[in-house]
Parts: structure tokens; C-alpha cells; sequence
């Protein structure tokens, strides 16, 4: 579910060209150490962190990197059902944007599986308006 360092040379957080360069010699060996570990204990400890404690800011995180997460709707839906959080409208704005629906009908019938268990009404305008 996490990015992989393939992904992350587009985005340039772990490094500004993509790329970590290797110690040319002893007294570069703990600089590019420490800046490694500072870099997966910033950015993607985090990310892991939040995963497997299924909190809520999975949701935030996906929703700026979706591109990180290979199932990125299903990954916020199944953090909002596991936490039974009520989203207002413009959250779910942000939720069902491009970016962030892949096949937007398996994402549709996630979505309307999703409100027959949800008691939120803004769930339920939000797909009537997918479906005008």
C-alpha cells in the first residue's frame, strides 16, 4: 500500500533530484546515514505507522499522495467504516475527485455498499449526485 522509492523520485521528498547519493568517502558516510535515517523516520515511518494503526490520517495522507497507494478510494473507505467517521460533504468532495477514484463503477458500488451502511446523509447526496 505504501509507496515504494521508485515512486518517490517524482515527488522528490525523500531527495530534491530523486536520487540519494552514496558516500565517496568515510566523513560523507555519516552525513548520507543520518540524512537517510531522518528522511524514513519523517516520511515513511509515519505513513506506516498510520496503516497498521488504521487511524485517521490515512485518509488526509492518500488523499495528498493517492498515487502512493494502489487501491486509493477502498483505502479511505475501509479507514472510515473501521472508525465509523461521519465525513462532511466537502470531504467527500475531495474523496470522489479524479485523482482519487480509480474504476470509478467498482468505486461507485463501494460507494453505495458503503452508505446502505452508513446513516450519513451526506454520503447519500454525495452518490446522488454521482449518479445525475
Amino acid at each position: 500500500m505504501v509507496m515504494n522509492t521508485s515512486m518517490e523520485s517524482k515527488y522528490r521528498q525523500f531527495s530534491p533530484t530523486g536520487a540519494v547519493s552514496l558516500p565517496l568517502d568515510e566523513e560523507e558516510q555519516e552525513k548520507v546515514c543520518d540524512y537517510l535515517y531522518q528522511k524514513v523516520k519523517n516520511i515513511y515511518l509515519p505513513r506506516v505507522r498510520n496503516l497498521l494503526q488504521e487511524n485517521e490520517q490515512v485518509i488526509e495522507d492518500v488523499l495528498r499522495f493517492p498515487n502512493y497507494y494502489k487501491y486509493p478510494f477502498l483505502t479511505i473507505l475501509y479507514i472510515i467504516e473501521k472508525n465509523e467517521l461521519k465525513l462532511e460533504k466537502n470531504d467527500w468532495d475531495a474523496i470522489l475527485s479524479k485523482r482519487i477514484m480509480g474504476n470509478k463503477r467498482f468505486d461507485q458500488l463501494l460507494l453505495e455498499h458503503y452508505s446502505l451502511s452508513s446513516s450519513s446523509s451526506s454520503v447519500l447526496e454525495v452518490e446522488d449526485e454521482l449518479t445525475k
